[in-house]
């Protein structure tokens, strides 16, 4: 077991308390109340609010995660390296998408160095 005494801590600025353990190598105390407290107040929000978006935040990320791994679960791998091998061969841009001519004139100078 790590060196560290267990104690009781409180909030300075409301009072609450927590367990908290003094680890030689950080005398600070981590109190997440006091640091979602401190935090909130540069956002310019309620402690409440704060915590409520970064629910939201975190939930959203397991969303995104969830569905990533759902969709590669049904990925042809196979078929998407087909279609990245047939990338820009036999068409070229659309007029719209095209470089000037100077600019292309440029780029070919500079790649060819």
């Amino acid at each position: 077991m790590r060196p560290g005494n267990w104690r009781i801590s409180s909030c300075s600025e409301c009072g609450e308390g927590g367990l908290a353990r003094d680890w030689p190598a950080t005398p600070r105390v981590f109190n997440i109340h006091t640091a979602a407290k401190v935090q909130s107040i540069p956002e310019g929000v309620a402690l409440n609010q704060f915590i409520n978006v970064a629910l939201a935040e975190k939930l959203s990320a397991l969303r995104a995660e969830s569905y990533f791994s759902e969709r590669a679960a049904r990925a042809d791998i196979p078929r998407a390296l087909d279609i990245l091998k047939r990338a820009g061969v036999a068409a070229s841009p659309a007029e719209e998408d095209a470089l000037p001519r100077s600019k292309r004139l440029k780029q070919k100078r500079s790649t060819s160095k």
